[in-house]
């Protein structure tokens, strides 16, 4: 994950002196909530589903696979998150009992934040209702018919709530590591071709290597960085070059992120709601990649969404803890950071807001995390949950957008309070066998920690 260049003192509020991006803030959409961004063009497959008649044997065609539509073939695809697909009958057959198990314990659709109190209700299509999960159960109970087939197969599965993206950018060339390091942090200068202004809805990233990649990040570079780029790639042998911390280059805007879990960008409160992307910039797709089962080849690809008329450009709180201490075998260890919202006219600095309508937040932890949680804190100390992560998992991982928006006025504070377990029995595996415990703190490493969390904030309600 990209570092910050001013820090949020762990348990309490900071100011920083890096100021906001000036002009050139079109183009700034955060890191981690710019894949958030996109048109609300939902397919028919993301509408509420519908009421079955309890009387009636649900079967496959009529009732089952629009539910599996919905709510799981984003990431059960060919190619795709899950490590099987539920595209077709054939697939999802053999798999009825397990698929009516998994969804009654509620272990799918995987959807970490809690759901319950003050937390926001979350707009997202994995959300799946009781009586959907037990439409599935009296499937499975009356075994699972397949009921009468389509005469053709239905057409394009849903990949999520923007569809497939409108361009395609992989990297120049395959790229696999010629060092020793557990982690690599990899960039490679893309050129899009535009010769006209793109409205840029969203931008994500298909990783080429599942097994490889930690995460990745896309900026934006403009025309007088291009060179510098160029010699930092010519400057070591094979494609890409080093680049911790970034691009390399000072003027790098973050516009989309890819973590595990978050396949499929959202789409915003409005469509006029993104960015706008010059002719003659260029991208530069960070790739983290982590070698603990051993080196391997990528080709990610760059995805990008394109929209129509941009009218509002969000603006983003960031707040991250970068002076915890984990101790070795320490069983729960518990951190926080603050940041304000201050007046509207003000200029924010890392982990400051102007004032807004909150509508969708992010969270990051590695592999150590235990719980997450992000507050909104009043002047009189009564306190809005934000996102609660009650059970932190480092293989889903996702922006979240609220239903309703949470207003921040000025005056408010948002907490960031992060947790993690360090003992022994909690320790990831390496060519597996589970590692000793050791120290940990921040760091840019897989087996280092983070706790980072990002709210995206509109001028207007909605």
């Amino acid at each position: 994950m990209k570092r910050a260049s001013c820090l949020a003192r762990s348990g309490r509020e900071t100011r920083s002196s890096a100021p906001r991006l000036g002009p050139l803030g079109a183009l700034v959409v955060f890191l981690g909530m710019g894949a958030a961004l996109g048109l609300p063009l939902f397919l028919s497959g993301c509408a509420d589903s519908p009421q079955s008649d309890p009387n009636r044997t649900p079967t496959y065609f009529q009732d089952v696979e629009p539910l599996l539509g919905r709510r799981c073939v984003s990431c059960h695809q060919p190619g795709n998150l899950a490590p099987f697909s539920l595209a077709t009958w054939a697939e999802v057959e053999p798999k009825a009992t397990l698929i009516a198990a998994a969804v009654q314990s509620l272990q799918m659709p995987p959807f970490p934040p809690a759901q319950t109190g003050d937390c926001p209700q979350i707009d997202d299509p994995r959300v799946m209702t009781q009586a959907e999960r037990d439409l599935i159960a009296r499937w499975v109970a009356a075994g699972a018919p397949a009921g009468d087939a389509h005469p053709q197969e239905l057409p394009g599965k849903p990949v999520g709530p923007l569809g497939p993206p409108s361009d395609r950018f992989p990297m120049p060339e395959s790229y696999t590591s010629a060092g020793r390091d557990s982690d690599d942090y990899r960039c490679f200068l893309i050129d899009p071709k535009l010769t006209t202004l793109a409205a840029v809805s969203a931008v994500s990233v298909e990783p080429g290597n599942r097994q490889i990649v930690h995460h990745a990040a896309v900026y934006a570079i403009p025309p007088s960085e291009v060179d510098a780029i160029k010699k930092l790639d010519a400057a070591e042998p094979g494609p890409g070059y080093t680049c911790f911390s970034g691009a390399g280059v000072l003027m790098a805007y973050s516009i989309g992120l890819w973590v595990p879990g978050f396949d499929a960008p959202l789409a915003p409160p409005r469509p006029t709601v993104g960015f706008y992307l010059p002719p003659g910039w260029q991208l530069v797709l960070q790739n983290h990649y982590n070698y603990a089962n051993g080196v391997a080849a990528d080709l990610s690809t760059v995805t990008l969404w394109r929209g129509a008329l941009v009218t509002e450009i969000p603006h983003v709180m960031y707040l991250a803890d970068y002076t915890f201490f984990l101790p070795a075998g320490a069983k729960s260890t518990t951190d926080s950071v603050t940041g304000e919202i201050i007046a509207p006219l003000a200029t924010p600095m890392l982990g400051q807001s102007t004032p807004g309508f909150i509508y969708s937040a992010w969270a990051h932890m590695h592999l150590l995390g235990r719980t997450f949680t992000l507050d909104l804190v009043h002047p009189d100390g009564s306190e809005q949950c934000l996102l609660h992560i009650p059970a932190w998992d480092f293989h889903w991982q996702t922006a979240y957008r609220f239903k309703k928006p949470v207003y921040a006025a000025t005056g408010d504070r948002v907490r960031l309070r992060c947790s993690w377990d360090n003992s022994a029995e909690n320790q990831p595996a390496l060519g597996g066998t589970r590692q000793p415990p050791r120290d940990v703190s921040y760091g840019e490493k897989t087996a280092d920690e983070m706790c980072i969390g990002t709210l995206a904030l509109l001028d207007l309600g909605f």
